[in-house]
């Protein structure tokens, strides 16, 4: 297995675009790398009370992380290495590879004395990274409530939108109302569903989520953020929505891809560029928790950086963020337009100097409200409504064709 010392940069072609990774992010990724061959070395002198089975799962495991690190540590001379991993649609292989990390963090509590404790750290940060890859694949089972019935391809998609919405106070009633009376096709959360934390468990969401836009449970896809990971990882998100933190679906003539923000962005990264070689949609629209730009108290985050420039690469059309407790709306930047919509019951908050490209921005409790769209075949409106009762009070609105 090759080593790469003291590489500052390196470079992805993805579509004939040149993608560059940061020195931070070539320096993560070969540590993992490096660090699969203590899992291999470690295969080969497995004591007697190992099975067989966890044997070759820890030797399959080695080899996903060096596949997927090469795609990212390939050097301008050397293209880009698809794998296996990128389209795999076994999902029983992933869950075996999920279960099978749980041997490798315990492995790693009673490994013999000749193996440093670096290693056997980094033995149960591999399996927590695997575990997490395989997570973006896999929707816990049994599912809570039943997959929404896409509309036929041609059909215009009347969608409603928000993030940060749940704390049992006024907020989150009002917008649910707000969605109620819009009667979309499908509802779409944009991250911290719950707050101020989801504990791990169902139990905020039943309590504080369920009541309100929970009402739209058939017609609903979510997104994670960080206070639903906040008290003890995204369990509780994952069992009471029953989607995976990554995922994808159509809308008619849309693409619409759903990112964990959170997570890994190397994660991320990975589900989205897989997601979107493999589609021919004329219109896409990928949704995340945290704004890669915002004017509001969060601000830019450059976390955010490499799914928002793969999304502009690849033509992505909208990109709809929460966040920041308020509505932005930004001028495309390379075709792409984001939307911060952090604006779904919890208490908003004010802005910062504006950002560049930042046409309008809305704040105020009286600003509580949803995005209202029409996913069309070559292009898209958008209204954001105030939730002041009924059908709401329209605040900003426009409309744009997609773009190749």
């Amino acid at each position: 297995m090759k080593r790469i010392i003291g590489l500052a940069l390196s470079l992805v072609l993805v579509g004939g675009v040149a993608y560059a990774l940061t020195s931070d992010d070539v320096s993560e990724l070969e540590r993992i790398r490096v660090r699969a061959q203590v899992i291999q070395m470690l295969n080969a002198g497995l004591s007697a009370d190992v099975a067989a089975a966890d044997a070759a799962a820890i030797d399959e495991a080695a080899r996903l992380i060096e596949n997927i690190t090469d795609l990212y540590l390939s050097t301008p001379s050397s293209p880009p290495r698809r794998t296996a991993f990128l389209t795999l649609d076994d999902t029983s292989a992933l869950e075996r590879i999920r279960v099978r990390a749980q041997v490798i963090q315990n492995m790693s509590a009673r490994l013999s004395d000749d193996v440093s404790g670096e290693d056997a750290v980094a033995l149960t940060e591999a399996a927590a990274r695997i575990e997490g890859m395989a997570t973006g694949y896999l929707a816990p089972s049994p599912s809570p409530e039943p997959t929404p019935t896409p509309p036929p391809p041609g059909d215009v998609v009347r969608i409603a939108a928000a993030g940060d919405i749940a704390t049992g106070g006024d907020g989150d009633t009002k917008t649910s109302d707000l969605v109620r009376a819009l009667s979309p096709d499908q509802v779409y959360t944009l991250g911290d569903n719950v707050y101020p934390e989801g504990t791990g468990t169902v139990a905020p969401f039943e309590a504080l989520y369920a009541p309100t836009w929970g009402r739209f449970a058939s017609l609903t896809f979510p997104t994670v953020g960080n206070h639903d990971y906040y008290g003890g990882g995204p369990g509780g998100y994952l069992a009471y929505f029953g989607r995976p933190l990554q995922y994808s679906h159509v809308a008619g003539n849309w693409l619409i891809v759903h990112l964990d923000s959170q997570g890994p962005s190397a994660t991320a990264l990975i589900f989205l560029r897989s997601t979107l070689e493999a589609d021919d949609h004329l219109c896409e629209m990928v949704l995340w928790h945290h704004p890669r730009y915002s004017s509001g108290d969060h601000g830019n985050d450059a976390k955010q950086s490499d799914i928002w420039d793969e999304s502009v690469a690849q033509g992505v059309d909208v990109v709809l963020n929460g966040h920041d407790h308020n509505y932005e709306r930004f001028a495309p930047k390379g075709g792409t337009r984001e939307f911060v919509v952090g604006t779904g019951g919890v208490d908003t908050r004010g802005f910062s100097s504006p950002e560049p490209g930042s046409e309008i921005r809305l704040t105020g409790n009286d600003n509580w409200g949803v995005i209202d769209m029409d996913l069309a075949a070559v292009g898209y409106t958008w209204e954001f409504r105030r939730a002041t009762g009924g059908i709401g009070t329209v605040a900003d609105s426009g409309a744009e064709a997609c773009h190749a």
